[in-house]
């Protein structure tokens, strides 16, 4: 739906009450809410009421109309246009993931301009709240919106969402298959739009680096037979390649999930897709994200990369800064925990029944971290195994005392039980758990790759 499609839209839902010209006969509803002035002071209401619109079907917030009764009062248009949009989607994506797609607009409505702020329906439901803010946000909750009311989702509503997840997933992939048979196998190639890559079809298939960039969803319109699958428009010429003999990956739409998942898992990395990353860094509305991985990969010194992060338009300065200060001085292990000097019992290394019992039935959180510790450095397979019923907190702060002589001989076991966390359980640690998390992550960074930073 495009902007106009936007203003189209609220004019057809908004109607005034019999014998007024200016008080609306509309409430709030699933699909509208009601304020009469903009206020980024209020930016955590309106994280709740966008993140409620996109786990339902959508909806507008609109400035400008008196709450009780909903009189109009009109904005100044210039003004809210003023509004850097930047910002509010900083503010945003701090405190929701998966990001949500919104737009920001005007409507000229019986003499009174009113502002808006309209939220799509989200296409990976549900969003969660990623960040705690006063009584509006709580880290962990999934917002839903109601008639006239954004509150914490209910079961009927939330079990609704992830068998609509599931059912579009598996009819999506009924479509492809149905696709790939009447094309063949052969005739048939996939675009990865994350990395640029396009696999299949017989010899590769390369797209021109500015084209890739231009690479939109259709949100509405959509050019499919199917509706609701998402379609991909190319905007641009396509033009053929020669002489081109190395493919090239370019990543598109970085997160802090992506950078995580690229160190944990050691993912290969030119020099240019390095630099990508580490810019990456610095959106990030925290410092602890690992840097010397993609720094050494990028193969720059500390005042490069320094440089490079300094370039970026980020608006999290503070986070900027304190990379740069962890990229001079870091602090190793960041996060350090005194463990009890809990004599650990050798014993142990065999049976993982027992293992796990004593770590559950010991009361002293010291201790239990040194029991992980020390089958960590004997046999980390065995905690790998019984990862699941350890208390993920005290492994991760087990692991940020791993020495790198203990990385030279179990570092993969190490990063797949770090991945093994991320995976299964981030998103649902709350927020002093997820800072463990990031601190570990960068221990081991600086640990294997801080070295091997020119100077």
């Amino acid at each position: 739906m495009s902007l106009s499609d936007m203003e189209s839209k609220l004019k057809n839902i908004l109607r005034l009450r019999a014998g007024s010209n200016n008080i609306l006969q509309n409430r709030e509803s699933t699909q509208l809410e009601f304020k009469k002035t903009f206020n980024l002071g209020s930016a955590s209401k309106y994280t709740k009421t966008m993140a409620a619109f996109a786990n339902n079907k959508g909806g507008y917030i609109v400035f400008g109309v008196h709450p009780s009764p909903h009189k109009l009062v009109g904005i100044n248009k210039d003004k809210f246009l003023d509004i850097d949009s930047a910002r509010i989607s900083t503010l945003l994506n701090a405190y929701l993931s998966p990001e949500i797609d919104w737009e920001m607009g005007t409507v000229h409505f019986h003499n009174y301009h009113l502002g808006f702020l309209y939220t799509h329906p989200a296409r990976d439901k549900p969003v969660v709240s990623i960040k705690s803010d006063s009584a509006d946000l709580k880290d962990g909750d999934i917002y839903y919106r109601y008639s006239g009311q954004s509150r914490t989702i209910r079961y009927s509503e939330l079990r609704g969402i992830l068998e609509e997840r599931v059912a579009r997933e598996r009819n999506a992939w009924m479509q492809h298959v149905k696709r790939i048979s009447l094309a063949g196998a052969t005739n048939v190639a996939i675009i990865d739009t994350l990395q640029g890559k396009v696999f299949g079809a017989g010899t590769p298939f390369l797209i021109d680096e500015k084209l890739l960039r231009e690479l939109k969803f259709v949100k509405e319109g959509s050019f499919s037979e199917t509706d609701g699958l998402p379609t991909l428009k190319l905007v641009g010429e396509m033009r053929s390649v020669s002489g081109v003999t190395v493919e090239k990956t370019i990543p598109q739409s970085i997160h802090f999930d992506d950078i995580v998942t690229a160190f944990l898992g050691q993912r290969e990395l030119d020099l240019d897709e390095a630099k990508i990353y580490l810019k990456e860094a610095s959106y990030q509305p925290t410092h602890y994200v690992p840097l010397f991985y993609f720094i050494s990969k990028a193969q720059l010194n500390k005042d490069e990369a320094i440089a490079l992060i300094q370039s970026t338009h980020s608006g999290y300065k503070a986070t900027k800064n304190k990379l740069n200060k962890r990229i001079l001085k870091p602090t190793m292990p960041i996060g350090m925990i005194p463990v009890n000097q809990f004599r650990f019992r050798r014993k142990q290394l065999v049976d993982k029944e027992a293992f796990k019992a004593s770590v559950v039935s010991e009361s002293i959180t010291k201790k239990k971290r040194t029991l992980i510790l020390g089958m960590l450095r004997q046999n980390p397979n065995l905690v790998l195994s019984v990862l699941s019923r350890l208390p993920r907190v005290r492994v991760l702060e087990a692991a940020i005392h791993l020495s790198k002589s203990d990385f030279n001989q179990f570092k993969s076991h190490y990063f797949d039980i770090l991945m093994q966390i991320f995976t299964t359980g981030f998103a649902t640690m709350s927020s002093s758990e997820k800072s463990v998390f990031r601190k570990t992550v960068c221990h081991f960074d600086e640990v294997l790759y801080y070295s091997k930073i020119k100077k």
